[in-house]
């Protein structure tokens, strides 16, 4: 049973994605656990690992690389542009969220 929390917190989870899945450009969305294991996504299965897999190895490294520039800092959201995409990145300490959307939008 969920405790009321976590009711709220899946709540605000699925109306988040719902608003960014309306929004203009949008293309979709992986989330991810700590160890790059896709959660859920609105990808197909393989383009979600692919994404996961390399998104995984990326906020790792930029972590790492962040700890040596700001130690006392974190990083809180990575942005990747390309002339196909825009992918937004946001880890958090168990999760982490990867949306994708047309930068021309």
């Amino acid at each position: 049973m969920l405790s009321l929390f976590q009711a709220e917190a899946e709540y605000s989870v699925e109306e988040t994605l719902k608003t960014l899945q309306n929004q203009e450009g949008f293309q979709g969305f992986i989330i991810i656990n700590k160890e790059g294991i896709v959660i859920r996504s609105s990808l197909d299965i393989e383009s979600a690992r692919q994404y996961a897999c390399h998104v995984h190895r990326l906020v790792m490294k930029t972590r790492s690389t962040m700890q040596v520039i700001e130690p006392q800092s974190d990083l809180t959201i990575l942005k990747v542009l390309s002339k196909k995409n825009e992918i937004l990145i946001a880890p958090d300490k168990d999760y982490l969220v990867i949306i994708i959307q047309d930068p021309s939008d």
